[in-house]
């Protein structure tokens, strides 16, 4: 959508008396007549208590409500990213942040959005967790490929056999039982 595109349709809905155009010193103020036929009673009082609460001439603060939605979609997002880790143990959560601290460093932000992260998640579904496990160990032991995007481990998921899974596993088995510690008796004499 453009920004004649943007004007055109405000001009309309000021010329048909849905809303009012107002400038500001630093934007534009669009207030939309009759809000209160569009919204309920519950809304309509904070929205008054808002507008009430500002001194003239003043930008309006952001609305409580609004920042209550944002928070609760935060809170909503964080518990099904959280519900998605649950099917992977404590050793494979770590080969997975590990796999998505390289992973953000493919994005120009240098941040991954918790969107992604969902759809990462929900794409490894179709996957059984060890050929996950596999893929981001692969991934993660090959720098040269660290800046290639998920599609590349998606292609390494959909592609091992289970014989290169299964031989991974035994010698991350292996690796495990040589770091494990052992039992030593102190001699107290």
């Amino acid at each position: 959508m453009s920004i004649k595109n943007v004007r055109t349709a405000l001009k309309r809905f000021e010329k048909y008396e849905f809303l009012a155009n107002e400038s500001t010193n630093k934007n534009r103020l669009i207030t939309i007549v009759n809000w209160d036929v569009y919204q309920s009673d519950d809304e309509e009082l904070a929205s008054k208590q808002a507008s009430n609460g500002q001194a003239n001439g003043k930008q309006r603060a952001t609305n409580k409500n609004e920042k209550n939605d944002k928070n609760e979609k935060n809170k909503n997002i964080n518990m099904q990213i959280s519900n998605l880790r649950e099917r992977y143990s404590e050793a494979d959560l770590l080969i997975i942040d590990q796999y998505f601290d390289i992973l953000r460093f493919t994005r120009r932000s240098g941040k991954i959005a918790d969107s992604v992260i969902i759809k990462v998640y929900q794409k490894w579904e179709e996957f059984k967790t060890e050929a996950v496990i596999y893929a981001l160990q692969v991934y993660i032991n090959n720098p040269k490929h660290h800046d290639k995007q998920e599609n590349y481990c998606y292609g390494i998921m959909r592609n091992a056999t289970a014989q290169e899974i299964a031989k991974y596993k035994e010698s991350a088995d292996k690796q495990k039982k040589q770091i494990e510690p052992k039992e030593y008796q102190v001699d107290s004499s």
